[in-house]
């Protein structure tokens, strides 16, 4: 146990072996908190950030998430819901057709 979210996300955020040229996938909207921590391990470690862009309705396009995946990402740390804006990407129909979601 953990005294909140925030240090459970850091403690598994920063457990991510991480190297050159390995990619973190994002959302555009993400928390500020989890942005700064992507952006400082990419500068410790030589991964690249990269945001997934939105769709037409301003939510992460899983269609760019599909088109992003490859070999060299290694971590897609997406906020499912947003509380600034309570937006809900509608991500685990993407996961599930590659057959990788996780509940």
């Amino acid at each position: 146990m953990v005294e909140n979210a925030t240090r459970a996300w850091d403690m598994a955020f920063y457990s991510v072996s991480l190297g050159p040229g390995d990619r973190i996938l994002t959302a555009m909207a993400e928390y500020a908190s989890n942005y700064i921590a992507f952006l400082q391990v990419a500068r410790k470690t030589g991964a690249r950030v990269e945001p997934v862009p939105n769709d037409e309705y301003g939510q992460l396009s899983v269609e760019a998430l599909r088109e992003m995946l490859g070999e060299r990402v290694k971590l897609i740390a997406i906020t499912h819901i947003l509380v600034q804006s309570y937006t809900t990407p509608a991500l685990r129909a993407s996961g599930n057709r590659r057959g990788r979601a996780r509940t």
